[in-house]
């Protein structure tokens, strides 16, 4: 009787660790945050970011790579990067007076798009922008809603010559579509 019992709740407990794994390796790579007030408490503005920090690698000036974590912030058609070095609980701040420009490459599920993005890191943010239009904010956008394999290589233009690199895997497309269709309700 005891060697029933033993094997029905080996079977039982086999089953609960594969549920248990298919919805982790299932889980949604974004989720809804709200901006804080001077408080501290959490604001009716909210943004698209993703759970985990996502992981890479920097260098500067052909120095040895180090590590990388990133946050990406999505807020109606603005996007921005917080560049985390060295595994810092702090973002990478620049003076907004001296800000720093950065060429951005974006694959796609392996492919090149063909569009030159840039970004403008001001304060503790790198902000994908158009100073003309929203053209490069908006195709990002579309490029998340399909979900996939992104890989991004941010490179500056200035002395210091930095390189961040990393890689995103989204495969619940219709989790960033089904959020942000959500959040940009009017």
């Amino acid at each position: 009787m005891k060697k029933i019992l033993f094997l029905i709740i080996f079977i039982f407990g086999c089953n609960n660790d594969n549920e248990i794994n298919l919805n982790k390796n299932n889980s949604p790579f974004w989720e809804v945050k709200f901006f804080v007030n001077q408080l501290k408490e959490p604001t009716n503005v909210g943004y698209i970011t993703n759970m985990d920090p996502i992981l890479g690698t920097f260098h500067r000036n052909n120095t040895s790579t180090s590590t990388l974590k990133v946050k990406i912030m999505i807020k109606e058609k603005a996007i921005a990067i917080k560049l985390y070095e060295n595994g810092e609980k702090q973002s990478v701040k620049i003076s907004m007076q001296e800000p720093i420009e950065y060429k951005i490459n974006i694959k796609h599920d392996n492919n090149d798009i063909d569009f030159n993005f840039r970004g403008i890191h001001e304060n503790d943010v790198v902000i994908i922008s158009d100073i003309i239009s929203t053209t490069h904010q908006t195709t990002l956008i579309n490029l998340f809603k399909l979900g996939g394999k992104f890989q991004f290589h941010l490179e500056t233009n200035d002395k210091n010559k930095s390189v961040y690199d990393f890689e995103l895997n989204d495969p619940l497309n219709f989790h960033f579509s089904e959020l942000y269709e959500n959040l940009n309700k009017s």
